[in-house]
């Protein structure tokens, strides 16, 4: 994203046309666009645009290739500039909560929906570990259902918890599908290197 070394959360969009709402902001607010990039896909970003907030913070907007999901993030050099003008950002254009995300993870819904669901989940958990969205990822990583397997298995790479290692490594080991099971542990050794580096 940047070399700003202190970021919001991600906050998830929702609505039909997320880029038009942050552009509505960005209008509002009369930002300057430092960059806009497409399609790196190996790195999960179809769309990112940067503009600065002030000189020295920055509001992200992101798309993701898997989930399909948009979210934006504040960065900045501290965590105190990053909070000035998190709760702008949030409050205009009212990105998905936490309990609202875990309720549609809970929902259910068909295929898509379920996977959706999982994976937006995973773009908008909280930095911290979260029992409960564990517990739907590793009964998802474990389903009979390939599809939901998958979902399982990608929600895990946004939030990087540890906890998900030895989920993802039990995926590595014993998952039907070899292109999962190569997923799975190239995830969880990058949860491990991140958290070594740390």
């Amino acid at each position: 994203m940047t070399s700003s070394s202190f970021s919001s959360p991600r906050m998830v969009l929702r609505g039909c046309d997320p880029l038009a709402e942050a552009e509505e902001l960005v209008r509002q607010l009369s930002l300057r666009r430092i960059r806009e990039s497409r399609a790196e896909p190996e790195q999960g970003i179809v769309h990112e645009c940067v503009w600065a907030l002030t000189l020295d913070v920055q509001l992200h907007y992101l798309e993701d290739h898997r989930s399909g999901c948009s979210f934006v993030v504040v960065t900045g050099p501290s965590q105190e500039r990053v909070e000035e003008f998190a709760p702008l950002v949030a409050s205009y254009l009212g990105p998905w909560t936490w309990p609202e995300l875990l309720a549609e993870v809970r929902r259910g819904g068909g295929q898509e929906e379920r996977a959706r669901a999982l994976l937006r989940a995973g773009i908008g958990a909280p930095d911290h570990f979260d029992q409960s969205f564990f517990d739907h990822v590793a009964n998802a990583a474990r389903s009979p259902e390939g599809w939901l397997r998958t979902a399982g298995v990608w929600a895990t790479s946004y939030p990087f918890w540890p906890e998900f290692v030895p989920l993802l490594r039990e995926v590595a080991e014993h998952d039907a599908d070899p292109d999962l099971r190569a997923e799975a542990r190239a995830i969880a050794t990058a949860i491990e290197n991140q958290v070594g580096a740390s």
